[in-house]
């Protein structure tokens, strides 16, 4: 429980309301009217909404993301066929795939090989 110090009197925050104690030291809980209720359930309904159209953009990015490095590892692939790999503008293509923003560290190598593995190179990919 948290206590936070209003006027005189702390009020204590619990997972459901907000309780005062009064004077005396004994705990009172406010009363709720019936538009009191039906505005808790409309902002309630209101956050479920927006964490709902939330969840679905961050899904959506995800799903972008993951698209457009699968396109890219999978030109890193074929950069790195034998019959490529000394091929000037092959050379560029990885220079620019490999190129980092300026302050950017690389996390250290810790040995976990299956924090290392690619994904197999697949032909076709999916239409977004």
């Amino acid at each position: 429980m948290e206590v936070l110090k209003m006027s005189h009197f702390p009020v204590l925050f619990t997972a459901t309301r907000a309780v005062r104690p009064s004077p005396s030291g004994s705990v009172s809980t406010p009363t709720s009217s019936s538009s009191g209720s039906a505005a808790q359930a409309a902002r309630i309904a209101e956050l479920e909404q927006a964490l709902a159209t939330q969840e679905a953009t961050a899904s959506s990015i995800e799903k972008e993301r993951d698209f457009y490095f699968s396109k890219l590892r999978d030109i890193e692939v074929i950069c790195q066929l034998p019959e490529l790999v000394e091929d000037h503008n092959v050379k560029n293509i990885l220079e620019i795939l490999y190129a980092t923003e300026d302050g950017f560290v690389a996390p250290e190598d810790d040995g976990d090989e299956v924090a290392n593995e690619q994904p197999p190179f697949e032909e076709e990919q999916e239409e977004y």
